[in-house]
C-alpha cells in the first residue's frame, strides 16, 4: 500500500533497518531510527514516506499527512505518497481532500490499482455507488487477481442487496486465493441473506477452520444456527458476543463485581440480569425472569433502561428493578447473568421455548391513565413502520434501513374501511411523516404523551390489532398477547425462525415476509388483504347476539382458529358472566395457547356459575396436572366423576394422571372404567397397553394395541408401540412391518425410525440402519438423545479426507466408543492429515495409543481446536459404508499402555483366572436407557454358581458405589479378588483383563474392551439383546472370541447363569494346575 521500501539504497543501514522493523510492526523503533533522517537537508522522500506510514499504523494521523505533504513538496510526482496521503485524510474525515489525492495519484501514474481501490472505498462511504463500482473494476483490470478487491466489490453489491453479484465477486476472490477468511465470510452472509443455510454454514465453518478467532463468523454463525432451529449449538456461539478478546464486540461484559452465571444451582442466591443491545431484545427474554425465580433465588434482579422500569416491575418473580441511570447504584450480588444469554443457560431448545403469553402485564394506574383517550367506533389498528436509527452502529443501522419504511407506504392499509387507525411510532421524523400523508388518511397519534413502555402498554392493551416492522413494539405486544402482524425483511431477524408465518416465541403473533430482498409492495398488498378480511369479520362480530358468537366461536375452536375463538368469546364473557358454555370455551381456547394459568381462572369461573359442570371440573383437572400441581388435579378429576360417574374422559385423564404418580394399580381400573363407558377410544386403548408393557404385561400389552389399530388403523402410537412388543418378543418382520407402517402416518416420528435403525442392524440390513440409525442426534429430540458437538466447522459427511483435520467426537456410553474407536486408524488410511478424537474422561491412556491417532482431547467443545470436520465415533459405521460382510473385525485394536503393565504385574492370585462385571452403570437422568440397563444388570450373588465352579481365581472388574457392599452379601470362600478400587481408568481395567484368561460379563462396556483386546470373553445377553449382537447368533463377527449367552425367556437369568456354568466346567484352562 505505501510503495516499494525496499527500492531504496541498501547501503542506508538505518533506514533499510528502519524498513526491517516496520515489516515487523514495530513501528515506534522504526521512528526513532528514522528521526535523524527526517531533519536531514535535503530530506530524503522515501525516507518521509516510511515515517508517515509509520505514524498512520499508530493512529498519528496528522503527523502522517505532515510527512506525506512533506514528500509531495519535495518529489510532486510522487504517486504513492499521494494515494497513502488520502488514506490519512480519509481517516481523518477530510473526504473531499482525500479524493482529491486519489485523482491526483491516477494522474501521476493511470494503472495504479491501489489509488482506484482506495478511491472505490471513499465512493462506497459517501454512497456514491456506481462511481465506487467503476473504481473497483478499474483496479481489477489492472490487477485481475487482486482477491482484496473482489471483496471490496462484493461489499458493495452486497450492500446495494445486488445478491447473486455479491457471490460471484466473493467466489472469484476465492478463486484468486481460497484461503481468503473475508471472502469465505462475506460469502457465507450473502448465502444466508439468499436463504441458502446449508452453504452458507459451510462458508462460515470454512471461515473458522482458516481463523478461529473469527468472532464475526462465530455471531453470523450462531445467529444462522438459531435461525433454523438448532437452538443448543447456536445459543452457545452467542455467547461470544460478549468475548472479552473481542474488540469490536457490541456487548460488554455486564460492569459489575460478581461471577457471571453458568448455569450453576440457584438456590438461596442472589442475582442481577443485565441488559444489551436493545429494547425488544429485553422485551422478548424477560419471560426467563420466573423461571429463574423458580429455582430458589434469595434475590432476582433486573436491570434495566429507565423506559422499561415500570413494565418490568409488574413480572412475576422479580424483587427488585433497577434503572440504568446516574440516580441509582447497583448492589452486590452473588452472580449476574446477560438477558440474551438466559435461553442458553436454561437450555432452551425449538420444542422448549417459554411460548406461554401474556408474561407482561399493563399496571392498573396506566391504563386508568389511557381509558377514553382513543376514539371511539371502528376496530383499533396500531401501526409502527420504523425502527430506531443509531448512526453510531452502522451495522446495526444498516438493518435498521433494511427493516423500516416510510408512513406512507402504510398508504394502501390506511384506505381500509371500518378501522380506526392509532400510531405506534415514536421519534423526530414520526409528525413529520405523518403529515405527509392525506388528512382524512392520517392515524391517531397519542404518543406524544407517552413517557416509556408501560404507557405504550396501557395504549395496546386497547387495540384490537398491532401492525409493525420488526422492532421493539413486536415484542411489547407479542409479549402482551395481543394479536400482531410483523412485517419482515427478507433476511429476518434469527429469532422468527426461517420459512415460518408463525412464531413459538409469540403465539398470537403472525409474520409477513418479503418474498424478494427490498421489496415492500408485495408485503404491504397482503396485509392490506388480510386487514380486510379482519375488519369485516370484526364488524360482523360486532352485530352478533351472544349465541351467535358462541356458536362462531365454537366453529373457530374446531377448526384450530384458537385466538378468533377467544376473541369473539371475551365481550361476551364479559357482559354474560353467567355463561358457563363460554368461560368453558375460553378455558379450552387458552389451553390449546399453552397459557394454562388463564384457562384455570376460567375453568373455576365456570363452577363457580355452574357446580354441576364435570366437563369444567375434568378439564380444570388437565390444567392442573399441566401447572404441576396433580393432587389438585386428582380432586378436580374426582369431583367431575362424582357429578358424572359415567364421564368417560374423567376416568380417562384420571388414569393418565395416576400413572405419572406410579400408582399403576389405580390407574388401570381407572383406564378400563373409562373404555366401558367409551370402548371406540383408539387413544386410551394405546395408553393402558404402554402402561402394562412397562410392567412386562405383554400378552396384555399386545391385546390392547391390536384393539387400538383396530379402531384407528393408522394410529402411529399403537403401530409403534405393538413393533415394540413384537420386537421384544424377536418377531422380528412383524416389528419391522409395524414401525414401517408408523412412519408412513408419521414420516417425523424419530423414536419409530431409531427403533427401526436397531431392528435392522440387529438383523443384519446395515446399508438402511447405519443411515436410519443417524436420527438419533436429530434436533427435534426432546430428551435421552445424542446431542451434537457445538463445534465451529462442518460435519463429516463422507468427503475426501486427503489433507484434512477431523476430529471424532464420543457419545453415549464407553462400550460405544470401545467398539468403534476400530475405525479411527481408517480415517487416517483415507489421508486424513490429522486424526484427533475427544475422550470421555479415563479413556485417554487407552485411545491415543491408536495407530492413526495423532491427538486426544477433551470432549468439551469449548476448548477443541479448529478442524476441517467432526464425526460422531457411531457415525463411522455409516460414513464408511460397512455391510455385516465388511466389518472391521481385525482383534485387538487395543493394547495396554507400557507404563500400567508394571504396575499391574504380579497382583492378581495365581492359577486360571476368570473376569466377572455382572452390571452396567445406572443412568437416572436418562429413563430409557436406565430402563435398559436394569434388565441388563444382575446383582453379584446372581453369579454364586459360578463362584462354586472349583479350580478357577475369580477377578471382580466390577465399579461402582454398590461393588462392595455386593460382594460383602457373598460367602467369604466364594468372593471374588476385588482389585478395582486402584483402578483409575480403561488403562487400567486392560492391564488386568491382559492377565486374565476369560471375561464373563453382562453386556456392558467390560464386554467390548475385553473384545478390543482379544481376550475370550463371555457376554450373557438380554433377552432383546442389544442391536449389535445381531439377532439370533451365539457368536458376533465384531469380537471373532467372544460368545454370547442369551436369555431364552425375558428376565429368566437363572437358565443363562445355569449355561455358563456348563460351559465354564467344561473350559480347558480350569484344569490348569495353579503353580
Amino acid at each position: 500500500m505505501f510503495g516499494d521500501f525496499q527500492s531504496l539504497d541498501a547501503t542506508v543501514d538505518r533506514f533499510s533497518a528502519a524498513v526491517s522493523l516496520y515489516g515487523k510492526a514495530d513501528f515506534n523503533k522504526a521512528l526513532a531510527l528514522l528521526e535523524p533522517l527526517l531533519t536531514a537537508q535535503p530530506a530524503d522522500a522515501q525516507v518521509l514516506n516510511l515515517a508517515a506510514a509509520c505514524c498512520l499504523s499508530l493512529d498519528r494521523l496528522h503527523d502522517a499527512q505532515t510527512y506525506w505533504r512533506r514528500a509531495i513538496a519535495i518529489k510532486p510526482d510522487y504517486c504513492d505518497a499521494y494515494n497513502n496521503l488520502g488514506v490519512a485524510l480519509k481517516e481523518l474525515g477530510r473526504l473531499d481532500e482525500a479524493e482529491t489525492c486519489y485523482r491526483n495519484a491516477l494522474t501521476i501514474s493511470p494503472k495504479h490499482a491501489g489509488a482506484y481501490v482506495n478511491l472505490g472505498r471513499l465512493y462506497a462511504e459517501l454512497g456514491r455507488m456506481r462511481e465506487s463500482e467503476s473504481a473497483y473494476r478499474h483496479a481489477l483490470e489492472l490487477q485481475p487477481g487482486d482477491g482484496n478487491t473482489y471483496v471490496n466489490l462484493g461489499v458493495l453489491y452486497q450492500n446495494q442487496m445486488r445478491l447473486p453479484e455479491a457471490e460471484a465477486a466473493y467466489n472469484s476472490a476465492l478463486a484468486t486465493n481460497p484461503t481468503d477468511v473475508n471472502a469465505h465470510f462475506n460469502l457465507g452472509v450473502v448465502l444466508k441473506m439468499q436463504h441458502r443455510f446449508v452453504e452458507a454454514e459451510a462458508s462460515y465453518r470454512q471461515a473458522l477452520a482458516l481463523q478461529p478467532d473469527y468472532f464475526e463468523v462465530k455471531i453470523n454463525l450462531a445467529h444462522l444456527l438459531l435461525n433454523v432451529g438448532r437452538l443448543e449449538e447456536g445459543w452457545a456461539l452467542f455467547e461470544t458476543r460478549y468475548d472479552p478478546a473481542w474488540q469490536q464486540r457490541k456487548v460488554a461484559p455486564p460492569p459489575v463485581d460478581c461471577p457471571i452465571w453458568q448455569g450453576e444451582p440457584l438456590a438461596g442466591k442472589s442475582l442481577l440480569v443485565w441488559p444489551e443491545q436493545g429494547h425488544g431484545d429485553s422485551l422478548q427474554f424477560c419471560r426467563y425472569l420466573p423461571m429463574l425465580k423458580a429455582r430458589g433465588l434469595a434475590k432476582l434482579s433486573i436491570a434495566c433502561s429507565p423506559v422499561l422500569q415500570s413494565l418490568f416491575e409488574t413480572i412475576e418473580g422479580v424483587d427488585a428493578c433497577i434503572p440504568l441511570d446516574d440516580e441509582h447504584d447497583i448492589p452486590s450480588h452473588d452472580l449476574v447473568c446477560l438477558t440474551m444469554s438466559l435461553p442458553h443457560r436454561l437450555g432452551t431448545t425449538l420444542a422448549t421455548i417459554p411460548g406461554a403469553t401474556p408474561y407482561l402485564r399493563v399496571l392498573p394506574a396506566r391504563a386508568a391513565k389511557w381509558k377514553g383517550r382513543l376514539p371511539d367506533g371502528g376496530v383499533k389498528v396500531g401501526l409502527v413502520w420504523a425502527g430506531d436509527p443509531r448512526p453510531d452502529q452502522p451495522a446495526t443501522n444498516a438493518v435498521d434501513r433494511h427493516r423500516s419504511l416510510d408512513a406512507r407506504a402504510y398508504l394502501p392499509l390506511l384506505r381500509v374501511p371500518g378501522i380506526t387507525f392509532i400510531s405506534l411510532q415514536k421519534g423526530k421524523t414520526t409528525q413529520p411523516q405523518i403529515d405527509t400523508l392525506p388528512p382524512e388518511l392520517r392515524p391517531f397519534d397519542p404518543m406524544h404523551d407517552v413517557q416509556d413502555f408501560a404507557d405504550t402498554a396501557a395504549l395496546i392493551e386497547q387495540l384490537d390489532l398491532v401492525i409493525t416492522v420488526d422492532t421493539s413494539i413486536a415484542h411489547l405486544a407479542g409479549a402482551l398477547n395481543k394479536p400482531t402482524w410483523i412485517l419482515s425483511r427478507y433476511d429476518g431477524c434469527w429469532r422468527w425462525l426461517h420459512d415460518r408465518d408463525d412464531t413459538p416465541w409469540y403465539p398470537n403473533a403472525r409474520l409477513f415476509r418479503q418474498t424478494r430482498p427490498g421489496q415492500w409492495d408485495d408485503v404491504i398488498e397482503r396485509v392490506t388483504e388480510q386487514l380486510g378480511h379482519f375488519a369485516k369479520q370484526s364488524a360482523a362480530a360486532s352485530t352478533m347476539t351472544p349465541d351467535e358468537r358462541f356458536l362462531a366461536a365454537v366453529d373457530c375452536y374446531e377448526n384450530k382458529r384458537f385466538e378468533e375463538s377467544l376473541t369473539l368469546l371475551k365481550p361476551s364473557i364479559e357482559t354474560y358472566r353467567a355463561d358457563a358454555r363460554m368461560t368453558n370455551l375460553a378455558a379450552g381456547c387458552s389451553l390449546e395457547l399453552g397459557r394454562a394459568s388463564d384457562a384455570e381462572a376460567y375453568l373455576h369461573r365456570t363452577v363457580q356459575i355452574d357446580p354441576t359442570h364435570s366437563d369444567a371440573y375434568n378439564n380444570l383437572g388437565v390444567v392442573l396436572r399441566q401447572l404441576g400441581r396433580p393432587g389438585e388435579a386428582e380432586q378436580a378429576h374426582r369431583k367431575a366423576i362424582a357429578t358424572d360417574p359415567e364421564h368417560a374422559g374423567a376416568h380417562i385423564n384420571l388414569a393418565r394422571l395416576l400413572e405419572s404418580l406410579g400408582r399403576a394399580d389405580e390407574a388401570e381400573v381407572a383406564y378400563r372404567r373409562g373404555l366401558d363407558l367409551y370402548p371406540d377410544h383408539a387413544e386410551t386403548h394405546n395408553n393402558l397397553g404402554a402402561m402394562l408393557q412397562a410392567q412386562g404385561r405383554m400378552p396384555e400389552a399386545e391385546t390392547c394395541y391390536r384393539r387400538s389399530l383396530a379402531i384407528k388403523p393408522d394410529f402411529p402410537n399403537a403401530c409403534f408401540n405393538l413393533g415394540i412388543v413384537f420386537q421384544t418378543q424377536k418377531r422380528c418382520r412383524e416389528s419391522e412391518l409395524l414401525y414401517r407402517r408408523a412412519l408412513q402416518v408419521k414420516p417425523d416420528m424419530l423414536e419409530a425410525r431409531l427403533n427401526l435403525a436397531h431392528l435392522l442392524l440387529a438383523t443384519g440390513q446395515f446399508i438402511e440402519g447405519w443411515q436410519l440409525f443417524e436420527c438419533r442426534y436429530d434436533d427435534a429430540w426432546k430428551a435421552d438423545s445424542v446431542r451434537r458437538p457445538a463445534l465451529p466447522f462442518a460435519q463429516w459427511q463422507g468427503e475426501a479426507l486427503e489433507g484434512k483435520s477431523i476430529v471424532v467426537w464420543p457419545e453415549q456410553g464407553y462400550g460405544d466408543t470401545l467398539q468403534f474407536c476400530r475405525y479411527f486408524p481408517m480415517l487416517k488410511r483415507l489421508g486424513a492429515a490429522q486424526v484427533t478424537v475427544a475422550c470421555q474422561p479415563g479413556m485417554r491412556r487407552l485411545i491415543e495409543r491408536m495407530p492413526g491417532v495423532d491427538a486426544c482431547i477433551p470432549n468439551d467443545p469449548h476448548v477443541t481446536p479448529p478442524h476441517d470436520y467432526w464425526c460422531l465415533t457411531m457415525s463411522l459405521p455409516h460414513r464408511m459404508g460397512t455391510t455385516l460382510d465388511s466389518i472391521p473385525s481385525s482383534v485387538p485394536y487395543l493394547s495396554v499402555p507400557p507404563d500400567c503393565q508394571p504396575r499391574w504385574k504380579g497382583r492378581l492370585p495365581e492359577g486360571p483366572k476368570v473376569g466377572l462385571a455382572w452390571a452396567g452403570d445406572p443412568r437416572p437422568n436418562q429413563p430409557s436407557a436406565n430402563e435398559v440397563d436394569g434388565r441388563r444388570s444382575l446383582d453379584a450373588r446372581a453369579y454364586q454358581p459360578l463362584l462354586r465352579v472349583p479350580g478357577i481365581v475369580f477377578v471382580s472388574l466390577q465399579k461402582g458405589k454398590t461393588t462392595q457392599p455386593q460382594i460383602n452379601t457373598l460367602p467369604p470362600e466364594l468372593r471374588p479378588f476385588d482389585p478395582m478400587h486402584d483402578v483409575q481408568d480403561f488403562a487400567d481395567t486392560a492391564a488386568i483383563i491382559e492377565q486374565l484368561d476369560l471375561v464373563i460379563t453382562v453386556d456392558t462396556s467390560i464386554a467390548h474392551l475385553a473384545g478390543a483386546l482379544n481376550k475370550p470373553t463371555w457376554i450373557l445377553s438380554r433377552y432383546d439383546g442389544c442391536w449389535r449382537w445381531l439377532h439370533d447368533r451365539d457368536e458376533t463377527p465384531w469380537y471373532p472370541r467372544t460368545r454370547l449367552f442369551h436369555e431364552t425367556q425375558p428376565g429368566d437369568w437363572e437358565d443363562v447363569i445355569g449355561r455358563v456354568r456348563v460351559a465354564l466346567e467344561q473350559w480347558p484352562a480350569r484344569e490348569r494346575t495353579p503353580a
